[in-house]
């Protein structure tokens, strides 16, 4: 967003692709496929999360794509948090952003899983990754949160499928008023899809391309930005007056 503030809302798509599905089985390549075609032809980005970015299927399909999709690293406790300390944090993030962006990946984002990361920041500056994905934490509101350094916190609004038995048209309509909200606001949604759960769900594909339907339709009316987190992280560098977009950490 350049020049005056655009006041549409903003939806921020992410995909984890975790190695293993419910059942315990590889995540279906196809299945990945099938999500990334359904995207492009809408011409929605999307930030990719695979467990394993290096045998990622769709890797080649990303640096190839003028779509703006970008991947972000899965971080979980075996190298971020105070256990792992900030020898194994720096050496684990040169080198797994060197393996993504050697394939000409953009990788601007860290998604969080049984971790928080609250020190150590300035690594991230070092090596341009300015967003941080994860659940909502205490009171925060779901819109992103200024950290420290330039960095952001991106809290996830709603994961697609439900875990639990509601149907995929109440699903839809949660979404609905999801993102009807942001854009009344001109406000931030992140709509995280857990690829494994929607493996289970023999539906899921043709609801979900509903949902971008309907995504495309209200960017098309200019009404709503769809992105991915390396999209966010730009246009929040262009509102550093965001509303709400307070420090989540202790002052230093």
């Amino acid at each position: 967003m350049t020049g005056k503030e655009s006041r549409n809302g903003t939806v921020v798509l992410s995909i984890d692709l975790p190695s293993e599905g419910a059942n315990g089985g590889r995540v279906n390549d196809t299945l990945a496929k099938r999500l990334f075609q359904m995207l492009e032809s809408r011409h929605l980005p999307a930030s990719w999360v695979p467990q394993d970015p290096q045998s990622f299927s769709l890797r080649h399909d990303l640096a190839a794509t003028n779509t703006r999709h970008d991947l972000a690293l899965v971080g979980d406790s075996s190298w971020i948090g105070k256990a792992a300390g900030r020898t194994r944090f720096a050496r684990e993030l040169a080198a797994r952003i060197e393996a993504v962006r050697s394939a000409n990946i953009n990788v601007s984002a860290i998604a969080l899983r049984d971790t928080h990361l609250d020190d150590h920041l300035d690594l991230l500056v070092k090596h341009r990754v300015g967003m941080i994905r994860g659940q909502r934490r205490g009171g925060l509101s779901l819109q992103p949160q200024s950290v420290r350094f330039g960095v952001w916190y991106s809290p996830i609004s709603v994961v697609l499928p439900q875990q639990n038995d509601w149907s995929w048209i109440r699903q839809s309509w949660t979404l609905r008023q999801i993102v009807r909200r942001a854009i009344r606001a001109a406000g931030v949604a992140h709509i995280m899809i857990d690829a494994a759960r929607m493996e289970q769900k023999t539906a899921a594909l043709a609801q979900f391309d509903l949902v971008l339907a309907h995504l495309q339709r209200q960017r098309d009316r200019g009404l709503l930005t769809v992105t991915s987190l390396s999209g966010l992280t730009e246009s929040l560098i262009q509102r550093p007056t965001l509303k709400h977009a307070t420090s989540i950490l202790r002052t230093a």
